[in-house]
């Protein structure tokens, strides 16, 4: 009896975490897409001050999400994010409007690309 017990609470504790780290990739992600289009519509206008207080907005999102984000999820894609918001703040400072838009939206796809890939579907676990 007592093995059944140890199973079917390290069960739940295993699906327990699987469903918080699942809501917690899916919050901050959709919070980062958000600002990613914010910043992508700024840019398409050229209001490059606006660009750049979103582009702070999505910084410091970002470092607080990654500190999660690298305990559950592969580094390369966090070192991916990180390389394009450096790219990305560049490119505002410059005024340079195709590669910041071009940046941007591989930030979007970026944030776009680990919420799906974390989503449990049958493409995911096969």
């Amino acid at each position: 009896m007592k093995p059944i017990i140890i199973i079917v609470i390290s069960l739940v504790f295993i699906i327990g975490m699987g469903c918080w780290t699942l809501n917690q990739v899916t919050r901050s992600s959709d919070r980062l897409l958000s600002l990613s289009g914010e910043l992508e519509e700024k840019i398409g206008q050229n209001l490059w001050n606006d660009a750049g207080k979103v582009l702070e907005d999505i910084k410091s999102t970002w470092n607080s999400t990654k500190t999660v984000w690298t305990i559950l999820l592969n580094h390369k894609e966090i070192d991916n994010i990180d390389i394009t918001v450096v790219k990305l703040e560049q490119y505002i400072n410059t005024g340079e409007v195709g590669l910041s838009l071009a940046e941007a939206a591989s930030l979007k796809f970026l944030f776009q690309h680990i919420r799906d890939k974390e989503r449990p579907t049958l493409k995911n676990i096969f």
